[in-house]
C-alpha cells in the first residue's frame, strides 16, 4: 500500500497549534506536513500545490452574521468566519486552485450549505477546473463541492462518484 504525505495549511497560529494537537493524536507525525500560510496568497501556495495529487479543503466558510453551535463557537473565528457570504476565503482560492495545482489533481473544498452554487460559480469562473461537481453530505446537505485539473496521466483522474465509497461524497 502506497503511504502518501500529507500537507495540512492552516493561517491561524491557534488553529495551528490544535492542528498539531490533532495530528499527533491521530499519530500522523511524519505524515503530515503542517505549513502556516494563508490559502489566499497565491505566491505562497504555488510551491505548495505543485505537486499535490488532490487537495482537500475545509476553509472557513460561515457568514459572518450566521449562528454556530457551542463547540464551533470556541474555535478561533478566522478558522470558521469569511465575511458577509462567507464566500471570502473560497472566492479567493479559485483561481489559485485552477492556476498552482499540477494537470490531474482532484480538488475538494467544504463550504456552508448555503453557498454550494456560488462555490460551484466560483470554480467553475477560475478556468482551467472541469468535471465542476456539487455534493451532499450524509445528512443530505449541500456541503462541499469537487473538480479536477484536466491533463495529467491520460485524464483518468474523475471526481468522486457515489459508489467510489468515500464517507461523505454521495451524490
Amino acid at each position: 500500500m502506497k503511504r502518501h504525505l500529507g500537507l495540512a495549511v492552516e493561517r491561524s497560529t491557534v488553529a495551528a497549534d490544535y492542528l498539531r494537537r490533532n495530528v499527533d493524536a491521530q499519530h500522523l507525525t511524519g505524515r503530515v506536513r503542517i505549513a502556516l500560510a494563508d490559502a489566499t496568497d497565491g505566491a505562497a501556495m504555488a510551491p505548495l500545490l505543485q505537486t499535490a495529487s488532490i487537495v482537500v479543503s475545509n476553509p472557513p466558510y460561515v457568514p459572518a452574521a450566521s449562528p454556530v453551535s457551542p463547540e464551533v463557537a470556541h474555535d478561533p473565528p478566522e478558522a470558521v468566519f469569511s465575511g458577509a457570504s462567507g464566500m471570502d476565503v473560497i472566492a479567493a482560492m479559485a483561481p489559485i486552485l485552477a492556476a498552482a495545482t499540477p494537470p490531474g489533481c482532484a480538488v475538494a473544498i467544504e463550504h456552508d450549505d448555503t453557498t454550494s452554487d456560488q462555490v460551484v460559480d466560483a470554480l467553475r469562473r477560475a478556468g482551467g477546473l472541469e468535471q465542476v461537481q456539487a455534493h451532499h453530505d450524509l445528512a443530505g446537505r449541500p456541503r462541499f463541492v469537487s473538480a479536477v485539473r484536466p491533463g495529467g496521466r491520460g485524464d483518468e483522474r474523475r471526481a468522486p462518484e457515489p459508489d467510489d465509497g468515500v464517507e461523505g461524497w454521495t451524490a
